[in-house]
């Protein structure tokens, strides 16, 4: 078979000019993502520029096998080009051309913004925190993830028009809390609006029969029980009665500016900035420490690093993909055993602000629904409706444990069993979003092997299904690994208003494997004849999927049961995701 940058082509390449080349272009039409086969046929044409730059297309064993960014099958199995298939291909048939610019980027203090063909990525350097009159609030915004996203996709082109674009937010990281806790706000990590935020539950003390924390760590109502040391949070923020753990340091990686905006072009771009060949790029490491009390570690910075999330962003002119490892690096020590729990990768979505539409035709970012698939992306499972009052201080969650879930699509299909999203790219404002989220071995991220013959998993739940994968696997790899070790209470205590099954005595039990999938809407939602939730208007002002190695219960104070020893100083996992419209 014909190879590709050293990959098989996995289909017919029709050429139209010289390849010998390294910068070509690359125009593709895939048919939809619904009908079998699970892979999509796809035509592609391949041509070279006389004016093309040598070696501006690639990033050797970086990205994917063609300028464009598309990636073979043996790196991504579905090539989301259009999460909707069906719609994405009349209309573009109807449409003709679909407009295409390089991906570009800019700078400020406080972070950098890509733009490529679905719209505006920002992703921060720094930890915002609080503003006074919101004391310890954990309404901050954090590095690493996309803190915010425009949908900005091309409008239908017009002969002799210059290419506009349509200008959605869907990611807002900075709108402020919509629920109150007495006089405190705390913003739970499926409000934060984000994609890639990651979160543990974490708590130290003495754990078995006598289980106790220690005297200072108390969580943000002063309660003496566990904490959510998450991406959103910055260890610095002060609180009037407590200080959780959080975000504290920050490298950006092929970078020695301490002024991250002074970083070179080539921190931000593989190839050459400009051409339709060009790859954005954002390598980042954010370190975590405990809150109140932080305990020496040996790692980061002043030696009190309990984990570390190496993000690796790559920005195509169709599609974004993100490898992320996590690393922690909790020990035992004179204040107890470091316990942890419930660590996720979250993908929250504030949509649209305004009124909540009760059904058909929604407006962009309006969306009703998030819909499940599974057999590497493709095959639709179901979709979740069910949220909880706008204003309550618990969020509705409804739960998934398909042992194929690979991806999510918040869409604009009121139906709940319907496969048809009614996504409408290229004819409409109406773009659905789509993420595919699966395992893959931290050991090449943290090496800079991503992409090319890396080793991954095409499902999330690879634990018991890879056995190659559970060495430096996926965070279900993290659950399968928990068996054996110790917990920090053999049975739940009344710390989370009740005692209870947790849905599992242990993280590797299949109750607690699950994705979770939370929203706000404005009217109670109903179950149908199947039991399952009902509720056609779309989401305010979040909606979130959770992508969890396992569950433990309501909160950080809940389920200590699961709760279990962090494993060796260095163990780490890995995360595969990719986003667009």
């Amino acid at each position: 078979m014909a190879q590709w940058n050293e990959r098989a082509n996995y289909g017919l390449i029709i050429v139209a000019d010289d390849t010998g080349g390294s910068s070509t272009h690359i125009t593709s039409y895939a048919s939809d993502n619904i009908a079998q086969p699970v892979l999509r046929p796809r035509l592609a044409v391949t041509y070279a520029l006389a004016t093309a730059e040598d070696g501006a297309g690639f990033e050797a064993g970086t990205d994917g096998a063609s300028p464009s960014g598309y990636v073979a099958p043996i790196d991504d199995p579905i090539a989301v080009h259009h999460p909707d298939g069906v719609s994405g291909l009349q209309t573009l048939e109807a449409a003709g051309e679909h407009h295409t610019e390089p991906v570009d980027f800019w700078t400020n203090q406080d972070g950098i913004t890509f733009l490529n063909d679905d719209g505006a990525w920002t992703i921060l350097w720094k930890c915002i925190g609080s503003t006074a009159g919101d004391p310890g609030a954990a309404r901050t915004v954090g590095p690493g993830y996309v803190s915010t996203f425009d949908d900005r996709h091309f409008k239908p082109v017009v002969a002799g028009q210059p290419a506009t674009r349509y200008n959605t937010r869907l990611i807002d990281g900075y709108q402020p809390s919509r629920y109150t806790v007495g006089t405190n706000v705390e913003r739970h990590i499926a409000d934060a609006g984000g994609l890639g935020i990651f979160g543990v539950h974490h708590m130290r003390g003495a754990g078995g029969p006598n289980f106790n924390l220690r005297a200072d760590q108390n969580d943000w109502s002063g309660a003496k029980r566990g904490q959510a040391v998450e991406g959103q949070k910055c260890a610095s923020t002060p609180h009037p009665t407590a200080q959780e753990g959080g975000v504290y340091d920050i490298k950006i990686a092929n970078c020695t500016q301490t002024n991250f905006a002074n970083c070179p072009t080539s921190s931000w771009v593989s190839g050459t900035k400009g051409t339709l060949g060009a790859v954005g790029r954002m390598d980042i490491d954010v370190w975590f420490r405990e809150g109140r009390g932080a305990e020496s570690t040996g790692y980061g910075k002043d030696g009190r690093g309990l984990f570390v999330v190496k993000y690796r962003w790559r920005f195509s002119r169709e599609i974004v993909k993100l490898w992320t490892s996590v690393t922690t690096y909790a020990k035992p020590d004179a204040n107890g055993t470091p316990f942890v729990a419930e660590p996720k990768f979250v993908t929250s979505v504030t949509g649209k602000d305004g009124p909540e539409r009760s059904g058909p035709p929604y407006l962009a970012g309006e969306f009703p629904r998030v819909a499940l698939f599974n057999r590497q992306g493709a095959t639709f499972v179901r979709g979740f409706q069910g949220a909880v009052a706008r204003d309550a201080v618990v969020v509705h969650t409804e739960h998934t444990r398909e042992t194929g879930r690979t991806r999510v699509r918040w869409d604009y299909q009121h139906q709940r069993s319907s496969p048809n999203g009614r996504c409408a790219l290229d004819s409409t404002e109406n773009a659905c979003l789509s993420v595919v989220s699966r395992a893959y071995r931290s050991s090449d991220i943290i090496a800079g092997n991503i992409g090319g013959n890396s080793q991954f998993s095409p499902v999330w739940q690879s634990g018991s299904m890879a056995p190659g994968l559970t060495n430096g696997g996926g965070l279900d790899a993290w659950a399968v690994r928990l068996k054996g070790r110790a917990a920090a209470r053999a049975s739940d205590s009344l710390g989370g208003g009740r005692a209870w099954s947790c849905n599992g005595a242990s993280p590797k039990a299949t109750g607690v494997r699950r994705w979770e999938i939370a929203g706000r809407k404005n009217r109670v939602t109903v179950r149908d004849t199947n039991n399952f939730k009902v509720n056609p208007d779309s989401y305010k002002p979040s909606s979130a999927t959770m992508f969890h190695g396992w569950e433990a219960g309501s909160g950080a104070y809940d389920c200590e049961t699961l709760y279990r020893a962090y494993g060796p100083q260095g163990e780490s996992f890995g995360w595969f995701a990719t986003f667009d419209q």
